[in-house]
């Protein structure tokens, strides 16, 4: 088990326990099951619902926060929530991996026929009756009502100006990890002339620059998140991290270059271990394609750790910043 506690912004653990009755938060093929988490390290995982889209899209992000909802009560020794800033203050303390709720794609809680402010409405009751929400992301990979995901060049559309009316002063961040570039602009264009108070995050993204794929973050994107003192995520799916052929310690040539662009109290980890067969046919790849032989699963913390401690730009300071230090800073600030 690693020294560091670590605390880590995305994993697919509920979309796993959804897609089959007899799945656990026991099994390993989730890739981030409790035996996992806790060998790991894990003090606080972010637990995101997540659906593509589709006419039942907002059904199921509704059916995983149910599990959500569920997970202390069918594993209260092994799993707990949130709830409050002392919960934060006591994580080296902590027993159980303490959970927070999230959504990936907007999508998830709001369907494209659906009312926004009903939806919006049956969300807060979420955000205050399970738990704080850690994040919100607009879209996934592909353009939906509120903007333009990751694989499109479509900006904001009206319904995610709306939706950030809606966040502003509720302390829920914004989630770039899936945006478009142009998405990303204007978000931050649009909070800007309308003043809004909306934190930001990417919860699971790396560096365009060290390897280019879209999902990656440009440096002008990494900066302004800098800049408006956010979060980013590094994540380890293979093909974010480098491209074929290369190695595991490419991770370290992300983490050294948001160092570099003034990143070090913004990192934190957002490794996104999922089942791969949860993916979508279209997108399904092999394990080996997927992650790295010693990095497939949330056990993998204390091998990351150590890569990253024997590298000369590394420190003390950053590996507790990556670890836990910098994501606590930021998510206390949610609950003041």
């Amino acid at each position: 088990m690693s020294s560091f506690s670590i605390i880590d912004f995305h994993c697919d653990l509920l979309l796993f326990l959804q897609s089959g009755p007899d799945r656990t938060a026991e099994h390993f093929e989730s890739r981030c099951s409790y035996p996992q988490l806790t060998e790991g390290g894990v003090k606080i995982q972010i637990l995101p619902i997540f659906t593509e889209g589709g006419s039942r899209s907002s059904k199921n992000g509704r059916e995983q926060v149910e599990i959500f909802r569920n997970l202390p009560i069918r594993y209260p020794h092994q799993f707990s929530v949130v709830q409050r800033i002392e919960d934060l203050e006591t994580l080296h303390n902590k027993q159980t991996v303490a959970t927070m709720l999230a959504v990936e794609n907007a999508s998830s809680f709001c369907s494209e026929d659906d009312d926004l402010l009903t939806q919006w409405r049956w969300l807060e009751e979420v955000n205050r009756s399970v738990g704080k929400i850690a994040y919100i992301s607009l879209t996934w990979n592909f353009a939906n009502r509120f903007g333009g995901g990751a694989l499109t060049k479509t900006g904001l559309k009206d319904d995610g100006k709306k939706l950030l009316e809606l966040m502003d002063g509720k302390k829920i961040p914004v989630d770039l990890s899936h945006a478009s570039d142009a998405l990303a602009h204007d978000i931050f264009t649009y909070i800007d002339q309308k003043q809004l108070d909306v934190p930001i995050i990417a919860s699971h993204s790396n560096c365009r620059s060290i390897t280019k794929v879209p999902r990656n973050l440009p440096d002008e994107l990494i900066r302004e998140i800098i800049k408006r003192d956010g979060l980013i995520g590094l994540n380890m799916i293979r093909y974010f991290v480098a491209s074929e052929g290369e190695k595991p310690n490419k991770f370290l040539d992300h983490l050294h270059h948001l160092v570099t662009l003034g990143g070090e109290k913004n990192v934190c980890f957002g490794l996104d271990f999922f089942c791969e067969n949860d993916v979508h046919p279209i997108y399904r790849k092999p394990p080996e394609k997927l992650f790295f032989p010693d990095f497939q699963n949330s056990s993998c913390y204390p091998q990351l750790l150590e890569m990253i401690q024997n590298v000369k730009f590394s420190s003390e300071d950053l590996v507790s910043n990556i670890s836990s230090l910098n994501a606590l800073r930021f998510l206390k600030k949610l609950f003041l």
